[in-house]
């Protein structure tokens, strides 16, 4: 059974060292999603260094909310396991969606890329770097729009207030390749700047399906010298027009301090006055008033948009308008021991239960209104190669009582109780997986194939990279 207190609903996702659930702590309204972490087996291994470090870099950021980054809600720990909780975000993530559905339009692909930036601009108003953006860490909230997650490979700058420079951060190689800059690469010094080539590498795969650099042999050593040595060219693609190429290049700078978006060019915030962003504002996205392109219950682009509410109204004054990192403060990376409240309870040990706490119903099943409206409003304008898929039996469900028990045949399309064995696979660590159940694709169908040969530079994203 889970700790006291915390009654685990449902699976999402069991990677090497972490597992993720959808569950209900007793003090928190509604559903949260729950990291778990056996520190016991792992003892001071990197694995808990990296949780350590995200619960609290996540408390930090969460001390400011913001629209497009994942919220911290509580941590506990008991002799074996630990729990981050964190809030329930429940539409997969932007990877499967390209997975299942290929490449956006350029005016689908928008949005999103500017809520990376806005996401990537509040992390480093703190003057923290995220270090490891891309599609497997932006998650998708139930009504369409991002959560930018996974803080466990982030890092804080330290000393530095207003214009000052950044102080960089040296001799650390920390991130999956094909969303590296150079300088992350080559173990050189980096701040935020960093992030924003990433920012790029996520704008270039919404449009095309392909990153800008890919390695043929489908070697990371051929990868890392592409994108230090070779030419930078956007990939050719129907959706890659003018525009986009010159957007692309000006993120794709490999002097950090010449990209768009980096400090010396403004910050984050400077991307989204970009001309490919056709005038919306920042305040606009930050406020949700950009129809997302799919909605997990209506299965395609949203059809209203509903006027911001006080409460982003607020969260987007502050995002435009940060107060100034503080002088001091390092965050220091909690312990084990001081790491949340103590329970004496962890998962498999026969202590009695918590008392049962009442959960919302969670349905991933569109309403007869919702299916109706979105029949109605159907514009395949927004997609390319957008077809349903087969959808495999779940790998397995948690028990009443937290353990893991035989899997049941699950049809549901958009079932966040289970993953085919290639999804789990390519999601270790992973921080919310999908859910999404996946086939491969023949060839000609989506530029994410299950074979390697098909797509060789899908082959780097099983997990962050440290060497």
């Amino acid at each position: 059974m889970a700790a006291e207190g915390l009654s685990l609903l449902g699976m999402v996702s069991q990677g090497e060292f972490n597992s993720i659930f959808v569950a209900q702590q007793a003090t928190q309204a509604g559903v949260v999603i729950v990291k778990v972490l056996n520190h016991a087996a792992h003892g001071n291994e990197d694995a808990v260094q990296r949780l350590l470090n995200e619960r609290a870099l996540l408390e930090t950021v969460s001390s400011r909310p913001h629209p497009f980054v994942v919220g911290f809600r509580f941590a506990m720990v008991d002799s074996t396991f630990a729990y981050i909780g964190m809030d329930n975000v429940g539409g997969g993530d932007l990877f499967s969606l390209l997975q299942r559905h290929g490449p956006f339009a350029p005016e689908a692909a928008r949005m999103y890329v500017a809520e990376v930036a806005l996401a990537l601009a509040h992390l480093h108003s703190f003057d923290i770097v995220h270090r490891d953006v891309k599609p497997e860490n932006v998650l998708i909230e139930l009504d369409g729009h991002l959560k930018l997650a996974d803080l466990g490979s982030a890092a804080m700058m330290l000393g530095r207030r207003g214009s000052m420079p950044p102080p960089p951060l040296t001799g650390i190689l920390v991130g999956t390749p094909e969303y590296m800059p150079p300088e992350q690469i080559l173990a050189e010094d980096a701040c935020e700047d960093a992030d924003v080539w990433s920012v790029a590498c996520i704008a270039c795969e919404t449009m095309t399906g392909k990153t800008p650099f890919a390695a043929g042999d489908g070697k990371v050593e051929t990868l890392v010298c592409s994108i230090v040595h070779h030419e930078i060219e956007p990939p050719h693609h129907d959706h890659i027009g003018p525009h986009e190429r010159e957007f692309l290049l000006a993120l794709l700078r490999r002097e950090p301090t010449e990209r768009l978006g980096s400090r010396a060019k403004g910050g984050a915030l400077a991307i989204i006055e970009h001309e490919w962003f056709g005038g919306v504002s920042a305040r606009e996205y930050l406020t949700k008033q950009i129809p997302p392109p799919w909605v997990p219950h209506l299965n395609g682009p949203a059809t209203t948009v509903h006027p911001p509410t006080p409460e982003l109204d607020a969260m987007a004054e502050l995002a435009l308008d940060p107060p100034l990192p503080s002088e001091q403060t390092p965050v220091v990376p909690y312990t084990i021991a001081d790491f949340g409240e103590h329970v004496a309870v962890g998962i498999g040990s026969q202590a009695p239960a918590a008392a049962p706490v009442a959960v919302p119903a969670v349905s991933f099943s569109p309403s007869a209104a919702a299916a109706a409206e979105a029949a109605a409003a159907e514009d395949t304008t927004y997609w390319t190669d957008s077809e349903d898929d087969d959808h495999a039996p779940r790998t397995g469900a948690p028990s009443s009582n937290g353990v893991i028990k035989a899997a049941e045949e699950d049809e549901s399309p958009d079932s966040i109780t289970g993953l085919t064995a290639q999804q789990l696979e390519r999601r270790r660590e992973a921080p919310v997986a999908s859910g999404f159940s996946s086939r491969p694709s023949a060839p000609n169908e989506s530029p994410f194939s299950s074979s390697p040969s098909n797509s060789p530079n899908v082959s780097f994203r099983r997990t962050a990279v440290r060497w």
